[in-house]
């Protein structure tokens, strides 16, 4: 606690003392009471105050001194409001409640936090898992090229945009399937596409090829397809902000995601 702090913080009541201490200096004087009496007085209430003064300083002081030692010396600072003793001042067992309250909130978050990262975790591991057994059951090859980049965009969702374009290149294949995975930086965007060695997409199909139902000659060939795996992909990366096009030259396909970067977030890093 800094002292000068402290004797600020005390203005009002030394002035209210002040403007008390005058008025008795009237009050005395009016009584006929002589100068000198009047001046010992005042120096004796002078004095009463500011010893008190100076020992509440000192308590306030020793007591905010344990508390940050026994902050300083905890691992895990946030459990203070449940080691410190019961306060005797009413002001400060109202600042040891809302610090009580404060620090279950915190808790609660943390478990959510935690519960959440964990439902994250099992999600994740369960989309890997049935990935690797389409890519194993295809017999699928898989290369990546420049991909250590970091996007920020919406797992869920992005994932159900990834397994659309994985689950098309493995059902549109002519042999044994292969996957490539690259990304390039342009201005002020991130591109990551996906490449495979598939029958490919009809030149006048690919205008088409997001929109609901539309499945050209390849879905007249393969009856599974619904026309609806790309429609969803489009209406999603349009939700996202995310640019998706395709490009197929007589064989194979690249779908092309772009990330256009985000001034606050790269802010946010810097």
């Amino acid at each position: 606690m800094s002292g000068r702090q402290y004797w600020k913080n005390q203005l009002p009541v030394i002035f209210i003392n002040l403007l008390g201490m005058l008025a008795l200096a009237l009050f005395l004087i009016a009584g006929g009471n002589g100068i000198q009496t009047v001046l010992f007085v005042l120096a004796v209430w002078l004095m009463i105050l500011v010893s008190c003064l100076l020992l509440f300083c000192y308590s306030r002081k020793k007591y905010l001194d344990q508390l940050l030692d026994m902050t300083e010396k905890l691992e895990e600072r946030y459990l203070l409001p449940e080691i410190i003793p019961e306060p005797e001042r009413a002001d400060d067992r109202v600042f040891c409640q809302m610090m009580k309250l404060s620090e279950k909130s915190m808790l609660e978050h943390i478990g959510q936090i935690q519960r959440e990262r964990q439902e994250y975790k099992e999600y994740i591991e369960q989309w890997i898992h049935e990935v690797k057994n389409l890519l194993r059951q295809n017999n699928v090859a898989v290369t990546a090229e420049n991909v250590e980049y970091s996007i920020y965009s919406d797992d869920k969702w992005l994932r159900f945009i990834l397994d659309q374009l994985i689950s098309n290149a493995v059902k549109y294949r002519t042999s044994r399937p292969l996957l490539h995975f690259f990304a390039v930086k342009e201005n002020d965007s991130m591109i990551l596409s996906i490449a495979d060695n598939g029958i490919g997409i009809p030149e006048s199909d690919l205008p088409r090829i997001f929109e609901k139902g539309f499945t050209g000659q390849n879905g007249r060939t393969i009856h599974s397809s619904t026309g609806i795996g790309l429609y969803l992909c489009r209406r999603l990366c349009d939700k996202l902000g995310i640019g998706i096009s395709a490009s197929s030259k007589g064989e194979g396909t690249t779908i092309s995601l772009t990330f256009h970067m985000n001034d606050f977030v790269t802010g946010a890093r810097g």
